[in-house]
């Protein structure tokens, strides 16, 4: 996880984590895909399903405060410009913004740059941002 705090920018390994003890950390490997990431942080919606139908309900605040603060804070303070932007991440914002109240935005965005960021660090690839889907006629 010590990647992830450097990949943050701007948190630091003392901010990240509060103590500067390391936070809980871990290995990244040990996380099977990005929701395993975001779900650590206490960002994906606790789910409560029964005879095969899913319920989900709000985020479930069980994971690392001391990551999950600074990566919401970062979704929030980038919110208005990554919405603006003209790629794939910019017209899915803006399509979900049109739905959703800003602060179930706000997290869920958190939650989707968690799952670019755990991409990226098992890739070891750069982020490179996608056009928007063509609408099919």
């Amino acid at each position: 996880m010590r990647d992830l705090r450097a990949a943050a920018g701007g948190a630091g390994h003392r901010g990240a984590d509060g103590d500067g003890t390391g936070g809980g950390g871990g290995d990244r490997r040990t996380l099977g895909k990005g929701r395993d990431l975001a779900a650590w942080l206490g960002l994906t919606p606790a789910e409560h399903s029964t005879g095969g139908r899913q319920r989900l309900g709000g985020i479930s605040k069980r994971g690392n405060r001391y990551l999950r603060t600074p990566v919401v804070h970062c979704a929030r303070s980038g919110l208005v410009a990554l919405a603006k932007r003209a790629d794939g991440l910019g017209s899915w914002l803006r399509r979900v913004l049109g739905s959703k109240d800003r602060r179930v935005v706000i997290v869920t965005l958190a939650a989707r740059l968690a799952r670019i960021a755990w991409a990226l660090l098992t890739s070891g690839q750069r982020f490179t941002a996608r056009p928007p889907p063509v609408p099919v006629v």
